[in-house]
């Protein structure tokens, strides 16, 4: 909220707008204009409202009255000015009983003539200060001119004597602060003041600084600051215009002023200025034998602190100049030292960056566009078998003797960082003069502050040690899976064996006596060998791991050719099958998709026994192969979603398979870098198979 005192217009347009806009052309006022009275009810502030401002255009409304009369309860300290249309009888003397005439003018029709206004902006004045804007002026000019006669004309001649000793006096000071103390004191003893203040306006810092003061408690108050609108300083260099105060209790915005300080109520304050351009505030206050201030002082005082401002304006530019020229000195000096202070850090970061490039566990490679090594780590020299930089640039660029890669094509990646790509090896052998690792080699470009490429970065990872724990890791998981499998395999067999057995001893049993009932405990012990069949051929399935190759063949054909083994089955169920394929797939050689898609279309069909749709879907996406099988049947249970994968887990009923054929398309599709997941549908499963496509395949 301001600090401003408000006055709030409820401007209902028409006529009397503009008489509402004349009547509160009073300054140092924040105008709020609101729609309807109970908006201003609202929106005032009741420690701030001067005055509330009403328009009725025609008849009063029902209640309008009672509306005015709380209006006056909750705003204990406004004045009320109400406008309404010739003709309405009774509303001024009906409000005015409400409130008391003190409080309320009322105004019938619109404002005639300045007079008119006149009296309305008398009766909004608030009591206890004048503006000089608002003091007759005498007749003449009011620069105390000399050719007035008469008593008064002696006393303006001795007034404007004073004033022009007070700027000779004044007009050999150099120094701001001797400046302002000297005119403090003379313009103390022309008011005939015990006590005054000079602020001085501080533009960097858009406040005002106490300094230079005489009266009580000088010296703590030297440096205090003052924001616009602030304390009565604040308030004359916001309105930028004098004012004459008769009685500062009246003053809410000057409640705070302390009286034990200052015992006078009645104090000038004058805007220091020339031209347009503020540069402080002087107050005094404390007039000698207690006599209040008069319009006449105040306008000796504004001429006073009129002719200061004069006198500051060029000590204002010299202190400008020197406090230019101080900080260009200083930014010189500073600019100095930090020029020296950046070259010490930046070798220190030289240094620094060296170190922690030699201490990092990965080799770092440096090239220029002609493809000529410029700098390498510690780490880099050690994975290559180098000392130097110059060990690692051969024929066809870094690193290039001895890396198992096409020369041609190394070259080629190397060139292609340096033109703004990237590319990843991984697992590739580097024969050093003793030993033989294995590499990861990361290629990026490098790049200056502008963002262009200058050259490229190689990073090095010697990943030796990891590829051998994970060959020893893949041992012990494939002995670990071995015994799982040995395990599971012997209670799958042991189950049928059993069986076959008792029935081939009830057989021998009932040969003779009973020779159809021997023939069906044969057909049983038939059922049991077959089964065993069943999983010997599915464990030896899950046992390759090194599949062979075929013809190149079209992924529709493919589909088709892996539909055709369930097409009876399918249709038994009155299952639909949909394919969709991509335009221009490459050809696909292997044995893995058949067997895996095989294993999908037969999982499909069997979980929709009561019918559905079947849709196998081909595309080609970021250089694989991606297959999706889809079925409507009832599902995959959300708790054992993460299971199907593993051997011997399955859902079928017992007989109908042993789970190994999900972890089968796994295992095939793992071996060619391929993958399969399950994925989340609304109805029934689809599965995800995803194929490198081979160079050579396209």
């Amino acid at each position: 909220m301001s600090v401003r005192e408000q006055i709030v217009v409820v401007n209902a347009g028409g006529a009397s707008a503009e008489s509402l806009r004349k009547a509160v052309g009073l300054k140092g006022y924040e105008v709020q204009e609101v729609g309807s009275l109970a908006e201003a009810l609202d929106s005032a502030d009741p420690d701030l409202c001067a005055a509330l401002l009403v328009a009725v255009d025609s008849g009063a409304p029902d209640g309008f009255e009672d509306l005015i009369e709380e209006a006056g309860e909750r705003l204990p300290g406004a004045k009320f000015l109400v406008f309404y249309p010739s003709g309405v009888d009774g509303v001024g003397r009906s409000l005015a009983q409400r409130l008391g005439r003190e409080r309320i003018f009322c105004v019938e029709g619109a404002l005639d003539s300045s007079a008119d206004v006149q009296q309305v902006r008398q009766f909004l004045q608030p009591e206890g200060y004048r503006w000089g804007s608002q003091l007759r002026e005498r007749r003449g000019s009011p620069d105390f001119p000399l050719h007035v006669t008469g008593a008064a004309g002696k006393r303006q001649d001795e007034t404007a004597r004073k004033v022009m000793e007070f700027a000779r006096a004044l007009s050999g000071l150099t120094d701001v602060d001797a400046l302002l103390e000297a005119a403090l004191h003379r313009q103390m003893d022309l008011l005939e003041c015990e006590a005054g203040s000079i602020y001085l306006w501080d533009e960097r810092a858009e406040t005002l600084v106490l300094k230079a003061a005489e009266g009580p408690e000088r010296e703590s108050r030297l440096g205090l600051r003052q924001k616009l609108g602030e304390g009565l300083a604040g308030w004359v260099a916001e309105v930028q215009e004098p004012i004459l105060v008769t009685d500062t209790r009246k003053i809410p915005r000057l409640q705070d002023r302390p009286s034990e300080r200052y015992p006078d109520f009645s104090c000038l304050a004058t805007p220091m200025s020339h031209g347009e351009q503020l540069f402080g505030v002087v107050c005094v206050t404390m007039r000698r034998g207690g006599r209040p201030f008069q319009p006449e002082d105040l306008r000796l005082a504004q001429t006073l602190s009129q002719k200061l401002g004069a006198l500051l304006l060029p000590l204002r530019v010299l202190s400008e100049l020197q406090f230019f020229n101080e900080r260009i000195t200083g930014v010189f000096k500073s600019c100095s030292d930090l020029v020296v202070e950046k070259d010490t850090q930046v070798e220190a970061l030289r240094v620094l960056s060296s170190d922690i490039l030699d201490s990092i566990p990965v080799g770092v490679v440096a090239y220029d566009p002609e493809l000529h090594v410029r700098s390498c780590n510690a780490a880099a020299q050690s994975f290559l078998g180098a000392s130097a930089a110059d060990e690692l640039e051969l024929a066809n660029g870094p690193v290039d003797n001895g890396l198992d890669v096409d020369p041609e094509r190394w070259h080629d990646r190397l060139r292609n960082v340096v033109e703004g790509e990237e590319f990843r090896l991984q697992r590739v052998r580097y024969d050093r003069e003793e030993s033989t690792v294995i590499l990861d080699i990361h290629g990026s470009p490098l790049r200056d502050s502008m963002g262009a490429v200058i050259g490229g970065i190689l990073t090095v990872r010697d990943v030796t040690e990891d590829v051998e724990m994970e060959e020893k890791l893949s041992a012990a998981e494939r002995l670990a899976l071995i015994g799982k499998i040995a395990a599971k395999v012997a209670h799958e067999l042991n189950n049928p064996l059993d069986g076959i057995l008792r029935f081939l001893h009830l057989t021998m049993r009932c040969m003779e006596e009973d020779p159809d009932k021997a023939r069906s405990y044969l057909q049983e012990s038939r059922k049991g060998l077959l089964r065993m069949g069943n999983i010997v051929t599915q464990l030896l399935a899950f046992s390759r791991s090194h599949p062979g190759r075929q013809e190149p063949i079209g992924i529709e054909q493919l589909l088709r050719d892996s539909l055709a083994f369930y097409q009876d089955r399918a249709r038994e169920c009155g299952v639909e099958v949909e394919i969709e394929v991509e335009d221009d797939m490459p050809l696909y050689k292997g044995i893995e998709l058949p067997e895996v898609l095989e294993n999908l279309i037969r999982n499909a069909v069997d979980a929709m026994e009561d019918g559905g749709t079947l849709r196998l879907k081909a595309s080609r996406e970021d250089g694989h192969y991606c297959m999706l099988v889809s079925d409507n049947g009832p599902g995959v249970p959300e708790e054992i979603r993460e299971k199907i994968f593993e051997p011997f887990f399955t859902t079928k009923r017992e007989g109908n398979g042993v789970g190994l054929g999900l972890a089968t398309c796994k295992d095939l599709l793992s071996s060619r870098g391929g993958s399969i997941r399950l994925l989340p549908s609304e109805e029934g499963a689809t599965f995800e198979v995803t194929v490198p496509i081979d160079e050579s395949e396209e």
